[in-house]
């Protein structure tokens, strides 16, 4: 049984990958997609597009790599619901294209990166509703938020 030192450590290094993106995901294989042996792109973003859409089409080494990448990610969400015990979790950008290729894959991850207790009562993982708009339409909001004030709309 891992002290609670290590599961913090655990934790903490699941969470990290997670939100390095497409670049750290990389970077934490060894500088290989997961589960191929391509040599760094010079796009590592494109490459993993690239990736997800052979896989889409049915070629067995590239769905392992989104197999093995969602894995990954899963871990890295896991870890985070440990934290922050959200209602739902949503995935945008190469989330949300793993999670459409490799989502099996993606919740097994979840299950294995969160603490025993939490993996009866785990929130469901969604794609984010607004796709690729969804930042711009959040920072937009804020903006909005910021100027439609009772005392920005008294002057």
């Amino acid at each position: 049984m891992a002290s609670s030192g290590t599961c913090r450590s655990a934790t903490r290094a699941g969470a990290a990958r997670a939100a390095r993106g497409a670049a750290g995901i990389w970077r934490s294989t060894g500088g290989r997609w997961r589960g191929t042996r391509a040599a760094h792109p010079a796009d590592p973003r494109a490459y993993a597009e690239r990736t997800i859409a052979t896989a889409l089409a049915g070629d067995a080494d590239a769905a392992a790599a989104c197999r093995a990448t969602a894995t990954a990610l899963g871990r890295g969400v896991g870890a985070l619901l440990n934290a922050v015990d959200p209602a739902v979790v949503t995935l945008g950008g190469l989330g949300a294209d793993l999670l459409s290729v490799a989502g099996a894959a993606l919740h097994a991850g979840v299950r294995r990166g969160a603490m025993a207790w939490r993996r009866d009562d785990l929130p469901p993982v969604l794609p984010a509703a607004l796709g690729s708009s969804g930042p711009a339409i959040g920072a937009a909001e804020s903006a909005m938020a910021l100027v439609l004030t009772e005392q920005a709309l008294a002057v």
